[in-house]
């Protein structure tokens, strides 16, 4: 594969590329973004490709205290696929790779 993701905080992606296909990546990021790929209220596919692009990436990047239902989700899905979850502040400062987050829920 020579389009390799890194690491997905949310719906923030970074991924890995040979310079030579840097136009073809940015045309079709650019139509996915421009495009609406699914309904408004198709959250389920949605997330379903989330998890799709989580499992094939090395950590996953949790932020603050506050995890909502779709976060909660990805830190489940990583922990159970062995992906690295590394916490922060909310002011990006490093906690820990594993342990407990808002409201005392673990992962």
């Amino acid at each position: 594969m020579w389009l390799r993701p890194i690491l997905q905080v949310h719906d923030e992606l970074v991924v890995e590329i040979p310079k030579d296909k840097l136009n073809e990546v940015v045309s079709f990021i650019k139509k996915c973004v421009e495009e609406k790929p699914f309904e408004d209220n198709d959250r389920i596919k949605a997330m379903s490709m989330s998890l799709d692009v989580l499992a094939r990436c090395d950590e996953l990047w949790c932020f603050g205290e506050e995890i909502s239902k779709g976060m909660l989700v990805e830190l489940m899905f990583a922990s159970n696929h062995m992906i690295k979850i590394r916490h922060f502040t909310e002011d990006c400062k490093f906690i820990s790779n594993k342990g407990v987050i808002g409201n005392g829920v673990m992962y």
